[in-house]
């Protein structure tokens, strides 16, 4: 009964955006989005430690593995990963 419920919303529900000509922008993530994630501070830490860029791939594995994709992991998680990878690719540049 749910399903068939679900299906015809979701049918009306686009149906209707077709016929008027209405977009979109932006994925659709589950709601994931209006939810704040409180980050603990230990996966800030482990990404600081990383001493190159072999162990910070080890650091993102683990952090997928626990959010489950790469999308879903916290933005600012995610700032600081980009962050750390720069900075040991600068790192190893000037080293050279």
């Amino acid at each position: 009964m749910q399903a068939v419920a679900s299906s015809t919303s979701y049918g009306k529900r686009y149906t209707a955006g077709a016929l008027l000509n209405l977009t979109s922008h932006g994925e659709d993530d589950d709601a994931f989005g209006a939810v704040k994630q409180e980050v603990d501070r230990a996966w800030f830490d482990a990404l600081e430690a990383a001493t190159d860029e072999s162990a910070l791939r080890k650091q993102k594995a683990e952090m997928v593995k626990k959010w489950g994709n790469a999308v879903s992991i916290p933005k600012e998680l995610v700032a600081a990963y980009n962050a750390r990878l720069d900075t040991l690719r600068a790192a190893a540049k000037a080293a050279q």
